[in-house]
Formats: C-alpha cells, structure tokens, sequence
C-alpha cells in the first residue's frame, strides 16, 4: 500500500512485486541540504527536489493532452514555473522537508522573518502552471481526462507517493517524540529559558503563535521572541535530543521490519526512473 502525497499536480507510481531481504545502501545526502535535518526516513521518501520533477513530468504530459483537445498549453510556462516553486519550498522547508519539523531553528532567518517562511508564496504561483486562468470547460477536462491520462501514463496503479510505512515512520517518531520523557524535559527546560525574557510558551509547538504569519509584516517583537526560541533550543540542546530521539526510534522500526523499507525504496526509485524518461522526452 502507498500514502497518496500532495503535489503542485498529483503523480503516480507503481509498486514493485517483490524486494530484498534487507534496504538497500543509499546515496549519502547532499552536501547541502539548505539547513535540514536528515532522518532515517528520509532515505526511503520522496526529496522536495524529487517532488518538484514529478509535478513537472505530470504538467508536461497532462498539457499535452489538453493540446490535443483543443486547449492552449504554455509548456514553457511550466518549465519556469514549476522548478522556482519548488526551489521556493527547498529554501523554506529543506532538502527532505524537516527544516521546519522542530520550528524556527537557524538565527539569521528567525533574526529576519521571525516565524516567516523567507518565500511567502511557498510552491509557487500558479495552481496550474501552463494553463493560465482555467474556464470551467478547461479544468473539466484538466481534472476528468488529462490528468487521469497523465496519471496512466506513468503508473499502471494511478497511486502516488512513498509507500504507508514510510509515512507511519515520520509521523509515529514525530508523536511518540512528545512523550518522550528525555524530550519533554527539554521542552521544559526551553520553556523556563523563553520565560526569562517573559514568553510564556508550555512548548516549542505553540511559539510564535501570538504572530499572524500570513501577513505580509514582520513585526519587530515577533524577530525578537523568533530569536529567543532559537536561542534556548541552542542552550538546552533541544534540537540535538528531540533529533536524536526520532533518528533512534526511527532505525529501530526499520531495523523490524527491513524487507517492507527495501520494497518502498524500490517503489521509490521506480517511479523516479519514469519520471526522468517523461522529462526526457518532453523537454
């Protein structure tokens, strides 16, 4: 079974019958990873840069079928569009999408923004890059033909994303997390750290909730209590327990059950395979 993921476009991949005895060795992470934090499940889930050519691949083939009914397509449009989106959500969110996991974490940008993301409009402009402003006929078509046919196209099952028990694995360390009792000890250490400069915060989940973050201003007090949070995670090492809980309970579950992380690493590199000869052909 897969999880379905949110893409720009969704996008599918087939699963792989059968798998080895155990995961297979993979590739180190990249050297930068724009501030993540790398966790074992990261080996075995999709990189944002990943999900950024997946949502290109489909645009390309969904467009070429809407020129086929008749439709105006700017394929180009897309090849612009789609990839400085997707660079937008690595600087915000990371390589692997944990930059964020355990809040504002790096100075300068809490220094800057705050609680901000540094690009406000993260993933993009355009809900469908190519299309411009889509009639009821066009996205009619769009979301009850060329989609599908896109879909098709690149996996026989129409299902996308990393495998459940990858996703079990992010969000099950993340829970069992705040339990923890080494971790939540440092959340209360952090918190009597926030409270010498009079923040009342019961955990770093519900700092800088005060701050409308949707609002395109960035207030003074927030880039002062952003700076402080990122400041007490430093000096109560924080972010080194909470991340090392999760890295532990993480390759424990893998360590059980090895031969279902070796079938979604397969999965994975499958779809991959299909969504660079869809680039290749259509660029």
């Amino acid at each position: 079974m897969k999880r379905a993921v949110l893409l720009t476009i969704a996008v599918a991949a087939a699963v792989l019958a059968g798998c080895a005895a155990d995961p297979p060795a993979t590739a180190p992470p990249p050297r930068d990873t724009h501030g993540d934090f790398v966790l074992p499940a990261d080996a075995y889930a999709f990189t944002l840069p990943e999900t950024g050519r997946i949502d290109l691949a489909r645009e390309l083939l969904a467009g070429r079928c809407m020129r086929r009914l008749g439709y105006a397509f700017d394929a180009d449009a897309a090849r612009r569009e789609i990839p400085a989106g997707n660079d937008a959500t690595v600087t915000d969110l990371g390589w692997y999408g944990n930059k964020r996991r355990y809040g504002v974490t790096d100075p300068a940008v809490a220094a800057r923004y705050g609680y901000h993301l540094v690009n406000p409009n993260l993933g993009g402009t355009s809900p469908a890059p190519g299309f411009g402003t889509l009639t009821p006929a066009m996205r009619t078509a769009l979301t009850g033909t060329c989609t599908r046919e896109a879909s098709t196209a690149l996996s026989p099952d129409g299902v996308v994303g990393e495998a459940d028990v990858v996703g079990a694995l992010g969000s099950g360390s993340f829970r069992d997390s705040l339990h923890d009792p080494t971790v939540t000890a440092a959340f209360a250490q952090w918190s009597a750290c926030m409270l010498e400069s009079g923040r009342h915060y019961a955990s770093p989940a519900v700092a800088g909730n005060e701050f409308d973050i949707d609002s395109p201003r960035i207030t003074p007090a927030e880039t002062a209590a952003a700076s402080a949070d990122v400041a007490c995670k430093q000096r109560t090492h924080l972010l080194d327990i909470w991340h090392g809980f999760e890295t532990t309970d993480q390759n424990s579950r893998i360590a059980r059950d090895p031969a279902a992380f070796a079938a979604a690493k397969a999965d994975h590199d499958a779809e991959m395979r299909r969504v660079a000869a869809v680039l290749a052909a259509e660029m």
